[in-house]
């Protein structure tokens, strides 16, 4: 869509408040305004369609309040789960109904972006090229791990374009969609991969306005960058693994031989050289972990982000480990909204499809980018970026409580 003309409040024309038409929302009148859309971004010569849901502040004046970019993990978690089963400012029941969530984010600040990304996460698509529809044959190829064709344009599954594309999404964002957020504080966060996601981003938006490019030219401002902030952050793949088995042994739901054995797994692709490593082991040592958890702790299967809640195995889920060998269980947290958001009437509501439109699918976490995703081995030289690039006063911070 086209943008229109305005002073500060320049809105692409789809880009619309639309909580009072949200299905299942409460009859009582919002007092606060969302808004939705597609940011278009190109990138490398392909047309990304990046998926957005804003809520502007409730307590706090709209236009003094900090913007807050969040992104959910994965990597192909889609940060709707965030709006809609975390801090967003409606909370989904299993009924398809929603209830105002008294702890939203959005008490005091503007969570915007609440960024679908990369493409291919929930809403957000290429438009003009067809490798990436077939995505699940590229996860399939496990060669493609090991191969320098992870890395090219045509494949943005991998941190550094992650980075870029999110950035452009920013940009965009600031300078077309919503331009009135232009010179306000400015903060980066997400959970799980978002521990990758946030620093990535930051190095890079960053560099940008060391370099005088990440700026709103039409209104001579300069972007603000003041901080990220992860939750129950994912860093660098092994310690990932090593946190894993320490916070299992330490609940009691492994035992201590089975943990020194996982160790000794850890230590081995730890020591040994990334480069030469079949990047698919990881996959393989995850499920055989997951499947030990369910196997041991007596209750058929374990929600792997609530350690003390149980789930129930679907038979009819499709197994996502590329060996299948193990099942992964299914819980509400994905069927619920899962349910919801392919509705065609939320889909509507939310800016995803016009009147006439097939509905899209939406999936809660698109494991097929997931397997394509080339993740980073270490993350601590990106820390070493965002100190080069930012001011004395720029934050970071990193909270964790039990799953």
């Amino acid at each position: 869509p086209s943008p229109s003309s305005g002073k500060l409040h320049i809105f692409y024309k789809a880009h619309i408040a639309f909580q009072r038409n949200l299905p299942g929302a409460p009859p009582e009148p919002a007092v606060f305004p969302m808004y939705s859309g597609y940011i278009d971004v190109e990138m490398d010569g392909l047309q990304h369609k990046v998926y957005y849901v804003l809520c502007e502040a409730i307590r706090a004046y709209p236009l003094e309040a900090p913007l807050v970019v969040w992104l959910n993990g994965g990597p192909g978690a889609s940060s709707l789960l965030g709006l809609l089963l975390e801090h967003g400012p409606y909370i989904l029941e299993t009924d398809g109904s929603l209830r105002y969530n008294d702890f939203s984010w959005n008490q005091y600040s503007n969570v915007v972006l609440y960024i679908e990304s990369p493409s291919f996460v929930g809403f957000s698509h290429v438009s003009n090229h067809s490798r990436y529809r077939n995505a699940k044959k590229l996860a399939r190829c496990a060669t493609l791990y090991n191969s320098d064709s992870i890395l090219t344009p045509d494949n943005v599954y991998q941190d550094e374009a992650t980075a870029t594309l999110n950035t452009d999404a920013l940009h965009v964002f600031m300078t077309k969609v919503h331009p009135r957020y232009a010179d306000r504080d400015f903060f980066m966060t997400g959970e799980s991969n978002g521990g990758l996601y946030a620093p990535f981003l930051a190095r890079e938006v960053l560099a940008g306005i060391k370099k005088g490019t990440f700026t709103n030219d039409r209104l001579k401002v300069t972007f603000l960058a003041n901080g990220i902030a992860m939750g129950n952050a994912g860093m660098d793949i092994y310690t990932r693994m090593f946190s894993a088995v320490l916070q299992t042994f330490s609940m009691g739901m492994v035992s201590q031989k089975i943990s020194e054995r996982l160790f000794e797994f850890w230590q081995i692709t730890r020591d040994g050289n990334p480069g030469d490593w079949v990047v698919n082991d990881i996959w393989t040592w995850m499920g055989d972990f997951r499947y030990l958890l369910k196997s041991t702790n007596g209750t058929g299967a374990t929600y792997l982000y609530n350690l003390h809640l149980d789930c129930e195995d679907n038979d009819n889920n499709e197994d996502w480990h590329i060996e299948k060998k193990v099942q992964h269980a299914e819980c509400t947290f994905k069927a619920v909204p899962e349910r919801y958001l392919n509705r065609e009437d939320v889909q509507k509501a939310l800016h995803v499809i016009s009147e006439g439109n097939t509905p899209l699918k939406w999936i809660a976490i698109n494991h097929d980018v997931t397997l394509s995703y080339y993740q980073a081995f270490e993350i601590f030289h990106i820390y070493e970026g965002i100190v080069d690039s930012a001011k004395d006063d720029f934050r970071i911070l990193y909270f964790s409580g039990d799953p």
